[in-house]
């Protein structure tokens, strides 16, 4: 159809409270808001290097490495374009 817009590939963004954004690697948004909420649920989190983390804090693999996050502080996950939708062109 003439000037319907495709989307190729979805990525997941995770908008902390401060209004900062990070890329999330290898998830959608549902699938990091249930990472996301390990730990209220008691589970004791490990690192990616092995060792247990402070009670609250989790690791999560983003597109530039992995990082410590504070659940408590993100505001909302959601499922973002990879990239620029692709329009199709009449004729």
């Amino acid at each position: 159809m003439a000037g319907h817009a495709t989307l190729w590939n979805m990525a997941t963004e995770m908008v902390f409270s401060g209004g900062h954004r990070v890329r999330v690697a290898t998830t959608n948004a549902e699938g990091l808001t249930v990472t996301l909420n390990r730990p209220k649920r008691g589970e004791a989190i490990r690192s990616a290097r092995g060792s247990t983390l402070p009670p609250g804090w989790m690791e999560v693999e983003t597109d530039e490495g992995p990082i410590f996050v504070n659940p408590d502080q993100v505001a909302y996950v959601q499922d973002i374009p990879d990239q620029e939708p692709v329009t199709d062109l009449p004729g």
